[in-house]
């Protein structure tokens, strides 16, 4: 998919995601529930208009917000050279969003949908479109593994990217196991922190690795006699 087809394709989901609001809005209860765990039970509402109004408002924003970005990132970050990329994350993240606005109308309207099946698997789903796009992303302020290392030195990035996009496949084919089978959120929890915490510490490794730390005494160069 190149720039102008994932233009179009943020576009449809856009359209839809308000069109969702007109075919749905009469048959949402007031309150809306926005919030349900795991399990199905409703731990947040909110009154309408709002609450019906709430997943587009959010899934156009965000698209905005997203859109913006690559005007606004600073000298020596740009994003032009992975533009197409970046637009394609964008539609990943908008139909996830898409998605989820469905599935909450869905169970607001009574619908009987399993959350702990739907939710981890979609997740999943996510994670592996991430992964695969993960080493396209070259160095900027606003996607990707963004440590104090990998911003900068551009082999660091390079590295820390490829090992990333390995973790977030594992992990998103782990989420897609947990969405089939229901296992313990527990492994979901854990899952997330090792996709959080490994690319950190190993920027950090490599980075150490090809600059390493030097004494400061044996930086001073003492004076001969």
């Amino acid at each position: 998919m190149k720039l102008k087809p994932a233009l179009l394709a943020n576009g449809m989901f856009i359209v839809a995601s308000w069109i969702l609001v007109i075919l749905f809005y009469h048959r949402l209860p007031n309150p809306v529930p926005v919030h349900w765990t795991l399990s199905g039970r409703v731990n947040g509402t909110m009154e309408k208009p709002w609450g019906a109004l709430l997943p587009a408002l959010l899934m156009t924003g965000l698209w905005l917000g997203l859109v913006i970005l690559p005007a606004i990132s600073p000298r020596g970050f740009r994003m032009e050279n992975f533009l197409g990329t970046w637009q394609l994350l964008i539609v990943l993240i908008l139909a996830f969003m898409l998605f989820a606005e469905i599935t909450a109308f869905l169970k607001a309207s009574g619908a009987h949908l399993s959350l702990d099946h739907l939710i981890p698997a979609a997740i999943g789903i996510l994670l592996i479109g991430f992964g695969n796009f993960m080493g396209k992303l070259r160095k900027n302020f606003f996607v990707g593994i963004r440590t104090p290392w990998t911003l900068a030195n551009d082999t660091v990035w390079y590295k820390t990217h490829r090992l990333g996009a390995w973790i977030f496949v594992a992990g998103g084919l782990l989420f897609i196991g947990q969405g089939i089978w229901r296992g313990p959120v527990a492994i979901q929890i854990l899952t997330i922190a090792v996709i959080v915490v490994v690319p950190v510490v190993y920027s950090y490794w490599i980075s150490r690795s090809i600059d390493p730390p030097t004494d400061p005494e044996d930086s001073q160069a003492t004076p001969s006699q």
